[in-house]
């Protein structure tokens, strides 16, 4: 393997480890603080604030962790899209790989909505995604309670509800 390539998968094996590292942390209710102190305080290093939907604080807060840059973020998924598509170009519709950043967008009687979900992609096997996600539940919906491993479709599309948008490569 070349060092470029040698370089990526490090980069990707990295981001995967830390995403690990946080599975299990829980929020208070209402989206008003963290059980964890220390999960808290790393929360609010990316910008969250209490009364948040935290989703995509949480991908940066992984993003962060593994000493990327984490600029483009957002806190909302949408628009941390639009700033990784528009500034960098480094979005996907297709081919996800481990430590990708996945985002879905919310949307309603087929139209898109400006609110949606993400998570890291941790592993990919027989068309799902296995991924870990902050505020989220064992439902697997964008309102949650914690940090954790998701097993999702990876042709997730609906005309109500999330739809895979693509992902966001480090």
């Amino acid at each position: 393997m070349d060092g470029a390539l040698t370089m990526m998968y490090n980069i990707r094996k990295t981001i995967r480890n830390k995403a690990f590292l946080f599975l299990d942390q829980e929020e208070l209710k209402n989206n008003s603080g963290f059980k964890s102190p220390k999960f808290e305080m790393l929360m609010k290093s990316t910008g969250w604030q209490k009364g948040q939907a935290w989703c995509a604080f949480f991908v940066e807060l992984v993003w962060q962790q593994a000493d990327l840059d984490t600029e483009l973020f957002s806190g909302s998924v949408v628009k941390t899209w639009e700033n990784f598509h528009k500034m960098l170009g480094r979005t996907q519709t297709l081919n996800a790989e481990v430590g990708d950043i996945v985002i879905w967008q919310t949307y309603r009687n087929g139209k898109p909505r400006w609110t949606g979900h993400t998570g890291v992609v941790v592993g990919i096997d027989r068309g799902k995604l296995i991924t870990v996600e902050g505020n989220t539940n064992n439902d697997g919906s964008r309102e949650g309670i914690e940090v954790a491993l998701k097993v999702r479709p990876l042709n997730y599309n609906t005309n109500n509800g999330l739809r895979l948008i693509g992902f966001i490569k480090p």
